[in-house]
C-alpha cells in the first residue's frame, strides 16, 4: 500500500500538463456585461523536445466571439525566438505583428513583444467558437514558461471581437494561477484516499 501511494504521488509530481485561463481587462466597449459570461478562452501547454507548444481554444458558449489579436508580454526576455503558429483550422488565418498595441493593454502595463493579428476581415479569419490554434516557442521549457506565467514575467493577452448582439469587443489577459489537468487532480485524490485507507487499517489492527 505504501509503494502504491508513493508511486501515485510521484506521478502527480511528474505530470505537469496544465491549463491557463483568462479574464477581461478592457470592457469599455461592452454595453451588456452579461455578454462576457459566455466568453471562455483557455490555453494548454506542453513541452516537446525542449520546445514549448501552446494550444489556444475558444470554448465560448454563445454568439460569434472571435479572437482577432494575440500578444505575448515578455518583460524579462524569457522568450528567445519568434513564436510561430504551426497548427490551425482552414478558416483561421493570422500574421505576425510584433509590438502590437492591444486595445486597453496600456492600463495593465502590457507591452506586446510578440504578436499575431487575424488577416482581414479579422472576425472571419479569427479564432471562432470551437476553433483553436497551436503556437510553438523554440528553446523554452515547460518549467520556464510555467514560472514565467506564475511570476507575471510572461503574459498573454487577446483582443476579442463580435461579442454579443451588438458585436462589441473586449481585451483578455491570463491569470497567474495555472489549473492542473483533471488527470493530475485524480491522481492526487487517489493517493490521498489510499493513504486514508492505510491509516484506517492500522487503526483497526491497533484496536
Amino acid at each position: 500500500m505504501i509503494k502504491i501511494t508513493l508511486t501515485l504521488l510521484l506521478l502527480c509530481a511528474t505530470l505537469k500538463a496544465a491549463t491557463i485561463q483568462f479574464d477581461p481587462f478592457e470592457t469599455g466597449g461592452i454595453t451588456n456585461p452579461s455578454d462576457l459570461n459566455n466568453i471562455n478562452i483557455t490555453a494548454e501547454f506542453t513541452e516537446n523536445q525542449g520546445n514549448l507548444e501552446i494550444s489556444l481554444f475558444n470554448n465560448s458558449t454563445f454568439g460569434d466571439p472571435s479572437i482577432t489579436q494575440i500578444g505575448f508580454d515578455d518583460e524579462f526576455n524569457l522568450i528567445s525566438s519568434q513564436p510561430s503558429i504551426i497548427n490551425f483550422p482552414p478558416n483561421v488565418e493570422f500574421s505576425i505583428k510584433n509590438s502590437l498595441n492591444i486595445s486597453g493593454s496600456n492600463n495593465i502595463l502590457f507591452d506586446t513583444k510578440y504578436g499575431f493579428v487575424a488577416d482581414p476581415p479579422p472576425v472571419t479569419n479569427g479564432i471562432d467558437i470551437g476553433e483553436y490554434i497551436q503556437i510553438i516557442i523554440n528553446d523554452l521549457t515547460e518549467e520556464e514558461f510555467r514560472n514565467g506565467i506564475e511570476k507575471q514575467q510572461i503574459r498573454i493577452a487577446f483582443h476579442i471581437q463580435s461579442i454579443g448582439s451588438n458585436k462589441e469587443s473586449a481585451g483578455y489577459v491570463n491569470r497567474r494561477t495555472i489549473v492542473p489537468e483533471p488527470t493530475v487532480i485524480l491522481l492526487a485524490i487517489m493517493a490521498l484516499t489510499l493513504g486514508l485507507i492505510k491509516r484506517r487499517r492500522q487503526s483497526k489492527n491497533l484496536a
